[in-house]
């Protein structure tokens, strides 16, 4: 038997984030989990981890310290208030880009420098990607239709 995430116990940035997320994507309610929210220590937030078919990486979601992470293989990026955005501006661009990797419309840019991270990043599909100079970039797609190294 499948749980539901007991969602009255999350604050009300990580209850509205998981609301919208799991009437998108109801299939990954089985992978969240509560987390206790490290920004204010009251609350408790969200995690969501959804792994990637066939690979070691994942698509990473958290809502602590009043903000939505999301990551994939070694990029993320962070949406809140702290933006000067609403709470419901930041569900919105969230989902957006989970969306977005998902339909493979996005794409994840990895560049590495004589072996070590140097830079990451959300590419559109249809941008090109062009070689860093003495770097090795690896291009990452959800189902892996555009996944490359340049």
């Amino acid at each position: 038997m499948e749980l539901m995430l007991a969602r009255n116990l999350l604050n009300d940035l990580s209850r509205s984030f998981a609301d919208s997320l799991f009437r998108e994507f109801a299939e990954w309610e089985q992978f969240a989990k509560l987390l206790p929210d490290s920004g204010d220590g009251k609350g408790v937030a969200l995690e969501v981890t959804v792994e990637q078919p066939g690979t070691d990486r994942a698509l990473r979601i958290r809502t602590d310290e009043g903000e939505i992470t999301i990551g994939f293989d070694m990029w993320h990026t962070h949406f809140g208030t702290f933006l000067g955005i609403s709470d419901s501006e930041a569900i919105y661009l969230a989902l957006a880009d989970i969306r977005s990797i998902i339909a493979e419309e996005s794409v994840i840019a990895v560049v590495h420098r004589d072996g070590r991270w140097a830079a990451s990043s959300l590419e559109d599909v249809c941008d090109a990607i062009t070689a860093t100079p003495g770097a090795t970039t690896n291009v990452y797609s959800w189902r892996g239709t555009h996944d490359r190294v340049i």
